[in-house]
């Protein structure tokens, strides 16, 4: 028996939609999904409180809803995976034991943190006063309302 994409999903994948990485990964998953018909939802940060999580703590890492189980790290990508047939053979690689520990160090130590970090920076671009509402740059070492001192090149070889 097959579930049309109006029944309940198989699986629900909550994601920084924020990050292009992220996004772009998740594009193509869903495209996926939706030209064969898959029932997988992909929702964005702010349906992390559905997940029991913060939106904050959800942008760490993939996080994926399955059977009443809310994965995260590699395991959700493995069952994210599962649910796509051309992902599948991914999945069974990537679940191997020795493979699965590495891909885990991997993306827990190196992949999701560099992701968080670039998030973390992303939200910190722009400050918006209260008193214009306009976006200002966040530069580092400068303090907020104060000018920053630049030189010129010709002062910069003096």
């Amino acid at each position: 028996m097959s579930r049309r994409m109006t029944d309940k999903p198989a699986a629900e994948i909550l994601y920084n939609e924020t990050c292009p990485v992220c996004a772009a990964e998740i594009a193509h998953y869903r495209a996926h999904a939706e030209a064969r018909a898959l029932p997988l939802a992909f929702l964005p940060l702010s349906e992390a409180a559905r997940f029991g999580l913060s939106e904050e703590a959800a942008a760490r890492r993939l996080h994926v809803l399955k059977e009443g189980r809310l994965l995260s790290g590699v395991p959700a990508f493995i069952a994210l995976w599962e649910e796509m047939p051309r992902f599948r053979p991914l999945a069974r690689l990537v679940g191997l034991p020795g493979v699965r520990h590495l891909a885990a160090l991997v993306y827990d130590f190196i992949l999701a943190p560099a992701l968080y970090a670039a998030h973390r920076r992303r939200q910190g671009r722009a400050i918006r006063p209260p008193e214009t509402g306009a976006a200002q740059p966040v530069v580092e070492g400068a303090e907020v309302g104060k000018p920053r001192k630049t030189r010129t090149a010709s002062q910069a070889k003096a």
